[in-house]
């Protein structure tokens, strides 16, 4: 994996599933036909070798990168611009509830979990699940830095209200109120 320093990195982090989206991701980034804007997705699954035929079946091989398991993914987090989740269904993401606490602008699928998380254009972006709104989404974050700035550090923000602290001492006031 060789990028340049003024590449835009989307990190996805998600087992490799067919509800997780990926193959809508790829689509996407095939519609955007940009070479600073890469795909970086670190998982394992099922639907690795589906994902991997798709890659070369788009010519994607230079834009889309497939890391396998990784035991890094705070260091992921860290070099991403903007972190994608298109998943079809969720509950409360632990890999977004991460992304957010690491300040990255997310683009999601406006979904139960991802919209208990995100607000619209408050500390995150909605997408439609489809390529061409997936594209639209990437596009609006890869060309409005000041934007991914603001949505990253509101995420950050209120992602604290489901830090362990904060959720021990409502548990906390919760049982001393019985």
């Amino acid at each position: 994996l060789r990028l340049q320093e003024d590449d835009f990195v989307l990190l996805s982090v998600a087992e490799l599933t067919k509800n997780k989206n990926h193959a809508m991701m790829l689509r996407a980034m095939k519609l955007l036909d940009n070479p600073k804007i890469h795909l970086v997705c670190a998982g394992r699954g099922q639907e690795m070798e589906n994902c991997l035929a798709l890659q070369k079946e788009l010519g994607l091989e230079d834009r889309v990168h497939f890391l396998g398991y990784r035991n890094d993914v705070p260091m992921l987090y860290g070099a991403a611009d903007a972190f994608l989740f298109v998943s079809f269904r969720e509950g409360l993401s632990l890999s977004l509830m991460e992304a957010m606490s690491s300040g990255l602008c997310a683009i999601v699928s406006p979904i139960r979990g991802n919209v208990d998380l995100i607000d619209d254009g408050v500390d995150g972006l909605y997408t439609a699940l489809t390529p061409e709104a997936i594209a639209e989404a990437v596009t609006r974050a890869f060309d409005n830095p000041d934007l991914r700035a603001r949505l990253g550090a509101a995420a950050k923000e209120k992602v604290q209200q489901f830090s362990l602290e904060t959720i021990s001492q409502q548990m906390k006031r919760l049982y001393l109120s019985m």
